[in-house]
């Protein structure tokens, strides 16, 4: 009886424990995202390897040699770490088994390197086909010993287990699909270590840094308090009730672009030229300031936010023009305009059109209005971002008899007259939606890393590299906390201690200036960056003179890797070579001179031997002046006729600087300052 009973026990255990076992293997072992195919290790390292597979089960891991096994927690999730391995160009298979799921998962063509993150938005996103010479980049890209993991666009409210990405080999048919900075960055390397190079890429253009930190570093600035509650009461709703939560945020999208209407009404309406009717030709303008036009340059003491006026006065047309219907051309005007002729309203372009900014005016003056030969013209430019002026090339500007385009156009380039009609600080509009974007979160706080770096963390590599920065142009005192507090974040979750940090500082864009500008949000953008060089192991490589006026994605992206190359192998690979251009270490005023000394500033000199420029000088008065200027050894001084007494100094503190100096390997000096003006402060270099 008791030996029945015994044998009842067993069936049923073994039916009961086979169809657990029939059940548990339906769940099939599944590895982290960059564990696939074509993928590139990290050579001299620990390595973890990861995924998940059934709660308890046992997972065995073989690679180069190596058997390694981890138990999945109840959760299903495992991790076990192989042991440092050489660099190899030699392909190997890394095999995965487990105790349930015991069909044997091959991972091929693997290769042991240097394996890189890169991250940021556009500028890193950017591709070789997109790049300068990209047909003769793509045609040569044979080298498949680089490879390049390209995560899919994900923003989510919690960190994700996995990813969508795949690795790419290196091959003309591959390359003009993978990051330009990134892989110029591989191939320096490539060159000059001999090893297989890896690059993960983690981007998404027009990203601000905010949804790339981690909430456990962002909810700790101070600049973030009053958006952190809302941000987390977004990713709650977005989690528990899609619905609801489209619903409120088309709610707060309507109450966002109602508040921004009015705040830009108002910026538009309490505008003192507006209220002082400078289009009026009987104003006087001689106290104004005298600029060229088409406008090379921006204003002087202006953010490029606001308005800016410009009049020409007695623009004599000929006399058989009179009475007739003309046409007045003009440039591109950047990004509104309002435009009189003899103090009459003749056209305008605020606003409605999205590219008002790179749109010629041709505004018809009816016959009416021109009375007399001498005509008196007054625009409005009105700008939210980036630059501000009327552009474009000196036969964009004339007057012309609008019913025969054959005659002899009135050239209008010459020197107006220009004023500042009202200046705004862009940091107090309504920038952000109180729930972020009204689809889903995805733009949230810490939403793009829980999407695209939590699923990677962990994975071994060398370092990092970051080129972001762009779409924070109007928040510079966020950036400044919230960058170091992303990098800290990105090292904690790595586990591999304060690992190579290395980030391109943002490039020149924008018209240059032909006068020192008081205030620039992208130079201060560009000074927050430079305040993360104080974290270990940080770099910067300087792009200002490799940017582009017209386009904030500049196309060399040979120089960005080349440079960001420099940098790693100096600091992490021990190459005796400089990586850095001249960098500011001090001053002194001596009488009405200011001498500069500089770090990595051996052989200083200027870009092809000219005259160095991009220095301005002040006073106490605080308005700054170009300065002349001479070096020696690895000093500048520099100084300025208007200026008898100095106390500060500025180099290239613009949207797109002029600056020249270089040291013997042609690296270009970063910009700096000397003073806090912009923070009502005076801070100045030591004085003797």
């Amino acid at each position: 009886m008791k030996k029945k009973i015994l044998i009842s026990i067993i069936c049923m255990l073994t039916l009961f424990c086979g169809a657990s076992i029939a059940n548990a293997a339906n769940v099939k072992i599944k590895m982290a995202s960059p564990f696939q195919t074509n993928m590139v290790l990290q050579q001299k390292m620990k390595l973890p390897v990861w995924g998940t597979a059934n709660p308890t089960e046992t997972v065995t891991v073989e690679f180069a040699g190596q058997k390694k096994t981890a138990i999945a927690d109840a959760n299903g999730d495992w991790k076990l770490v192989l042991d440092p391995l050489p660099a190899s160009n030699i392909p190997g298979k890394m095999q995965i088994s487990g105790t349930v799921d015991t069909a044997v998962q091959t991972i091929d063509n693997i290769l042991v390197g240097e394996v890189w993150l890169t991250s940021g938005q556009s500028n890193m996103e950017l591709t070789v086909k997109d790049c300068n010479n990209s047909k003769e980049e793509i045609a040569q890209a044979t080298d498949s010993n680089i490879r390049v993991f390209t995560t899919g666009h994900s923003g989510v409210p919690k960190p994700q287990k996995f990813c969508n990405g795949s690795w790419a080999v290196n091959s003309p048919e591959n390359v003009g699909k993978l990051t330009a900075a990134g892989y110029f960055f591989a191939r320096e390397l490539r060159a000059k270590l001999k090893v297989p190079v890896g690059i993960i890429n983690s981007s998404w253009g027009g990203s601000p840094i905010q949804p790339w930190t981690p909430w456990e570093e962002a909810v700790a600035v101070k600049a973030m308090k009053e958006r952190v509650d809302s941000f987390a009461n977004a990713n709650t709703l977005w989690l528990a009730d899609k619905v609801k939560y489209q619903e409120i945020g088309k709610q707060n999208k309507a109450k966002f672009d109602e508040e921004r209407q009015k705040w830009m009404k108002n910026f538009i309406d309490n505008d003192m030229g507006m209220t002082e009717k400078w289009y009026d030709p009987a104003i006087d303008t001689k106290k104004w300031q005298p600029i060229n036009m088409p406008m090379p340059d921006v204003a002087n003491s202006f953010n490029n936010m606001g308005s800016l006026w410009f009049r020409l006065d007695n623009v004599k047309i000929p006399d058989a023009w009179v009475g007739k219907k003309l046409t007045l051309n003009l440039g591109a005007i950047d990004d509104g305009d309002i435009t009189w002729v003899n103090g009459v309203e003749i056209g305008r372009t605020l606003y409605e059109n999205p590219n008002g900014w790179r749109t010629p005016r041709h505004y018809v003056l009816p016959a009416d209005l021109i009375k007399t030969n001498s005509i008196s013209i007054t625009i409005r430019a009105v700008n939210m971002v980036f630059s501000l002026g009327v552009y474009g090339k000196p036969a964009d500007m004339s007057l012309t008899l609008a019913d025969d385009a054959s005659t002899q156009p009135v050239s209008l380039t010459t020197t107006w007259q220009g004023r500042v009609g009202s200046e705004t600080d862009m940091t107090k509009q309504p920038v952000y939606y109180n729930t972020a974007f009204p689809e889903q979160p995805q733009g949230d706080l810490g939403n793009f890393y829980n999407g695209m770096i939590a699923p990677i963390a962990g994975y071994g590599i060398k370092g990092t590299l970051w080129y972001q920065g762009e779409s924070n142009a109007n928040e510079p005192d966020v950036y400044a906390e919230l960058f170091p507090a992303m990098i800290k974040g990105w090292r904690r979750v790595w586990g591999q201690g304060d690992f190579s940090f290395y980030f391109v500082q943002l490039a020149g864009f924008c018209a240059r200036q032909s006068f020192p500008i008081e205030k620039s949000s992208w130079a201060e953008v560009k000074e927050a960056q430079m305040k993360a060089l104080a974290l270990p192991h940080t770099g910067m490589a300087i792009s200002a003179d490799i940017g582009d006026a017209a386009d904030i994605h500049p196309r060399d992206k040979q120089d960005v890797g080349k440079r960001l190359a420099l940098i790693a192998l100096a600091n992490d690979y021990g190459q005796k070579i400089e990586f850095s251009g001249p960098a500011y270490k001090s001053m002194k005023v001596r009488g009405s001179k200011i001498q500069i000394k500089f770090d990595h500033s051996k052989g200083l000199t200027t870009v092809g031997k000219a005259v160095p420029t991009g220095f301005a000088i002040a006073g106490a008065d605080k308005i700054f002046y170009w300065t002349q200027a001479k070096i020696s050894g690895s000093t500048v001084t520099v100084w300025s006729d208007k200026v008898s007494k100095p106390v500060a100094i500025r180099y290239n503190w613009a949207f797109n600087p002029i600056g020249n100096l270089v040291n013997k390997d042609n690296l270009p000096a970063s910009q700096f300052r000397t003073d806090n003006w912009l923070r009502g402060e005076i801070g100045c270099g030591e004085r003797i």
